[in-house]
């Protein structure tokens, strides 16, 4: 954790500098402190201002008939404490003495009168901060004035040049120190914090980004003008999600990772869900559900529920009567002043009483409850059998539940029951909450708080290449997030909002949603607001190329718009648009705030189509560069994929040579810009040994140039090839979960070709489960332990495995391996028993023991039914069946009779140099579907004797009658409507004749055809 904590510096922006508002937002969103820079009047009151002018010789009277806006320090305070309670938080204060000299000189002793405030305000502690550039008046502060009146105000120097050197002799009269950004350095911050002293920087008013470099120097504090983005970025580096409510209430779903919450006002409902959540009602009625977790449940002002859960809570309700239902490893904090609060909970939830002496309380009865009553008529009402395991009050006393119910005497009063009544009531209207599925909002940025990477401007950010974080520009053109306010339009939710005018330029934003589930309902909601009515431009919204709404807004003033959408609906993209057109592009045009997408209602059952490929269509734009072709990453990352080899990654949305997208709207390139790209993804979500039909299309923009493609799954080479020509081929390949190195990635890698930006072509990419991992099933024969218990302890062990349709899913297997372990052995020796083929046995990089067919001349083809039996020897430990583990049978499976219907047999000329020859065969399918496998055999002459001496694009074996039986290889068994694939063979013969083969002595054949 950072641990960095944020000085809401005059406030926040957008509001202007010390306004209540400035102070009321910064607190809102998150500061830990609020600053205030405070001048004198010549009438002796402490006013919020940051220049000086003439307010020393100003009366408070005419300050206020100039700027009516103008605080007080006394009202100030007033706020904080009031924020506080609201907040349910404890906030920190910074107040800064400008120019004392300056006052002094007309009389006016700052120090002093601002020592009278803080004592009559009650306003003396630790969590005061009074800072200065004036040595003198901070020294004379911390010497005289503070121990004199008893106030224990920490003192801060403000200043620019400080030394390492300088640091102990500072540390004698002041406790932290605020240097200017530009002056800061490592050194510095170390030597003061080695010398007991803070470290603040001020100021910080760009990006989130920025701070990075204090954080890492270790500064305690920054001073920000923008609140939501500092506190964002710093919860983003801890881990959290920030999230906001809506003030005028509603659901607030977290995600299944930590969040922080900040309800603001209204009367939320906030969601935590599966991680650490902080969540806070803040103001209004609110419902909190912690979910599981260790969550910390802030209730803030109101009436407020806190569900929490099975984790090690912290519950506050904080000000109001509020509910509270406290776990087993819950913290219940109850302070002086919450009101009564209604609580459920059990025997090792521990209560912290603040405030509160174990002397000072009564103890009632209410029905079967138990009342906890206080001086100030506050109390915790414990439900029949719900009372804490331990209650700890302030004097250092702890009782125990026994203890407790042991002093209680009396029922308590009617107007107590009456509230506790209401109370129950509340908790039995907001128990369903817990019921509530998380919705989370979607939609990255979607009231464009976050300005990361963007560039500064007077009126806010902008980008000059159309991207922002979680937005593109599907145009030409630059992007804006307004700070500022354009004709009456500020933000409606945060600090900024996006123009659709850009500069010169309609803005198309878009952004493709991710996280969304194929066929559930999403509420699609976003305010729109026009800051140039002279104009008439119109915004079109589009999800998924389907138009969802087009209008304009009717005047400046923020209108919303909310409505239904379908994940995967339309072209199936996810994308989201937001098209401005028509207008003068004089720079001011459409506003755009508050976009969010939440879902509300599942989908129905079968939508999901399984597919595990992200953007395996290309059609996710997030984070690409505009092109007038498409769009493209220059560093060769786009959502979901990367090239491994060096070069950019493009995703085209026009024709070339013939070819547009075959799903969706774009497509990649796979020969870049001057460079073939390596296009990888690691599959998430594979279960291992299941098995997956991994489905691609190609085509070729280039037909001048030969390109070739080489598909690798887990490292494994599963397809190499090239399309025809400018047409889409669909192709598809069987791949293994697990296989390979295990590591699931999936490769797309060009070779060839003359680089010159047109190549092979590749969209709508799947990869899908059709079968369940093997059943791991193997029977013990017999078993044979020797030396049990000593370091020479071994054993023998024979086993069966039985073949069924589930192995081999309606067909044989031509090939095979099985990989066993044994818990605290290790397997030296394995072998078949009365098994006609040769077979190896190896070691995989795990260090199992691996049999396997040997090479291209098995001699068996094993069918359901077939039994392998097979023997371990192994040493280390006894032999246990329940200890060994059959880890995978990777069978090579051939369907049987009917898969190569529609296909064709090409035989190329047959090259004899009279001791050999060598041939290729092509085969063609041309039938209207694709097949997964094939075998072909050769009908050999009578007479004709070879011998194999290579083969390419097959495996090859002998059949009973001595004729050779090719089989395809993982990497081409597939053969899709249309496509082809050759294999080929070279072969020795010793009676020098010449050797040719016809066409018709290749046939199809099935392994049901086969006799072995």
């Amino acid at each position: 954790m950072t641990a960095l904590e944020i000085i809401g510096h005059r406030g926040t922006n957008p509001y202007p500098d010390h306004s209540a508002d400035a102070h009321a937002h910064a607190l809102d969103w998150g500061a830990d402190w609020a600053e205030f820079d405070i001048q004198m009047t010549a009438d002796g009151v402490l006013v919020v201002a940051h220049d000086t002018g003439s307010i020393p010789t100003t009366s408070y009277a005419a300050l206020v008939a100039a700027n009516p806006a103008v605080m007080t320090l006394d009202a100030a305070i007033d706020l904080v404490r009031a924020k506080s309670a609201e907040l349910g938080r404890e906030i920190k204060v910074s107040i800064e003495l400008k120019n004392p000299v300056a006052h002094a000189a007309r009389g006016l002793d700052m120090a002093d009168a601002l020592v009278d405030l803080l004592v009559a305000k009650d306003f003396t502690g630790e969590d005061v901060s009074l800072s200065s550039f004036d040595r003198a008046v901070l020294q004379r502060l911390h010497s005289d004035l503070l121990p004199a009146a008893g106030v224990t105000a920490a003192i801060d120097y403000l200043g620019y040049g400080f030394t390492t050197a300088g640091m102990p002799a500072l540390a004698e009269w002041a406790d932290s120190l605020s240097i200017n950004s530009a002056y800061v350095t490592a050194p510095i911050v170390a030597a003061a914090q080695a010398a007991g002293m803070k470290v603040y920087v001020w100021t910080h008013a760009g990006t989130g980004e920025e701070l990075q470099r204090l954080i890492d120097m270790g500064v305690d504090g920054v001073y920000t003008d923008n609140t939501r983005v500092a506190r964002d970025y710093v919860d983003r580096i801890d881990g959290l999600n920030t999230l906001y409510g809506d003030t005028a209430g509603g659901t607030t779903s977290g995600t299944a990772a930590a969040d922080v919450i900040y309800g603001l006002q209204g009367n939320d409902i906030l969601l935590g869900g599966a991680g650490n959540d902080v969540l806070n009602g803040d103001g209004g009625d609110d419902i909190l559900v912690g979910g599981s977790g260790d969550n910390l449940l802030r209730g803030g002002a109101g009436r407020d529920v806190l569900l929490g859960g099975s984790g090690a809570d912290t519950l506050v309700g904080g000000r109001g009567d509020d509910v509270v239902v406290a776990g087993d490893k819950a913290i219940l904090r109850y302070a002086a002043g919450d009101g009564v609060d209604l609580v459920s909970a059990m025997a090792g939830t521990r209560v912290e009483l603040d405030g509160i002496a174990a002397g000072s309380i009564t103890v009632r009865h209410l029905g079967g409850a138990l009342v906890v009553g206080f001086a100030d008529g506050g109390a915790l009402v414990f439900g029949a059998g719900k009372i804490a395991g331990s209650l700890h009050f302030a004097d250092g006393v702890t009782l125990t539940a026994a203890q407790l119910s042991a002093l209680a005497s009396g029922e308590a009063d009617a107007a107590l029951a009456a509230t506790v009544q209401q109370l129950r009531a509340l908790r039995d209207a907001a128990e369903p909450a817990r019921d509530l599925p998380l919705a989370p909002d979607l939609i990255v940025n979607g009231s464009f708080e976050n300005i990361d990477g963007t560039l500064v401007r007077d009126w806010g950010r902008y980008d000059p290449d159309g991207i922002m974080p979680g937005w593109v520009n599907l145009a030409s053109g630059r992007v804006e997030q307004h700070q500022d306010t354009v004709a009456g339009v500020s933000a409606v939710d945060g600090a900024y909002w996006a123009d659709l005018d850009g500069n010169l330029n309609h803005v198309q934003l878009a952004q493709t949603v991710e996280g969304v589930e194929r066929g559930a309902t999403y509420r699609l909601s976003f305010a729109v607001a026009d800051t140039d009515l002279k104009d008439a431009e119109v915004l079109t919204v589009t999800y998924g190329g389907l138009v969802v709404w087009q209008g304009a807004p009717k005047g400046a003033a923020w209108e919303s718009f909310s409505f239904a959408v379908t994940g995967g609906a339309g072209d199936g993209s996810d994308t989201l648009v937001f098209a401005q057109s028509g207008g003068k592009l004089n720079g001011a045009g459409l506003a755009l705030d508050k976009v969010a997408m939440v879902k509300t209602a599942e989908a129905p059952a079968g939508a999901d189509d399984g597919n595990l490929i992200f953007n395996g269509s290309f059609e996710n734009i997030n984070a690409t560069e505009y092109r007038d072709w498409g769009r493209y990453a220059p560093d060769g990352v786009i959502r979901g994929w990367e090239n491994l080899g060096t070069g950019r990654v493009e995703q085209h949305r026009d024709t070339v040579a013939g070819v547009s997208a075959a799903d969706g709207q774009y497509w990649t390139d796979l020969d870049g810009w001057q460079n073939n790209v390596q296009l990888a993804q690691d599959v998430a979500g594979v279960v291992a040994g299941a098995t997956y039909r991994l489905s691609f299309q190609l085509a070729d923009t280039d037909l001048k140039d030969a390109e070739s493609l080489t598909v690798t799954y887990g490292g494994q080479v599963v397809w190499q090839g090239a399309p025809k020509g400018a047409a889409w081929e669909s192709f598809a390949v069987s791949v293994t979960g697990g296989a390979g190195d295990g590591s699931d990635r999936l490769v797309f890698a060009q070779t060839g070709g003359s680089l010159n930006g047109a190549g092979l072509a590749l969209d709508n990419v799947a990869m899908v489960k059709t079968a369940d991992p093997y059943e791991q099933r193997f029977d013990l024969v017999s078993a044979q332990s020797w030396n049990s218990g000593t370091v020479d302890a071994g054993f023998n062990a024979s086993f069966s495995y039985t073949l069924t349709e589930q192995d081999l899913t309606g067909g044989s297997a031509r090939s095979w391996s099985i990989a066993l372990e044994h818990d605290g052995a290790s397997i030296t020796t394995a072998w078949m028993n009365g098994f006609a083929a040769p077979v190896a046995f190896t070691r995989d990089s795990a260090g199992r023991a691996v049999l396997t067919t040997d090479g291209m001349n098995y001699a068996k083809t094993l069918a359901a039914g077939d039994t392998l039996s097979f023997t371990l020897q192994g040493k280390g430990a006894d032999f246990a069946q329940s200890g060994t583990h059959l880890v995978f049978a990777d069978l090579d499976v051939v369907p049987d009779a009917g898969n190569a219907q529609g296909m064709g047999i090409e035989a190329g000329a047959t090259s004899d140099w009279g001791s050999g020859l060598s041939q290729q065969v092509s085969l063609v399918n041309a039938g209207a579907q694709g097949i997964d496998d094939w075998m072909v055999r050769l009908d050999l002459a009578e007479g004709t004797e070879l011998t194999i001496t290579s083969v390419w694009g097959a495996s090859v074996s002998r059949d009973a009658e001595g004729d050779l039986v090719f089989a395809a290889l993982d990497y081409n068994a597939s053969v899709a409507a249309g496509g082809s694939t050759v294999f080929g063979f070279t072969a020795s013969h010793a009676n020098g004749a010449p050797v040719s083969f016809a066409a018709s002595q290749f046939g199809f054949v099935s392994q049901a055809d086969l006799v072995l």
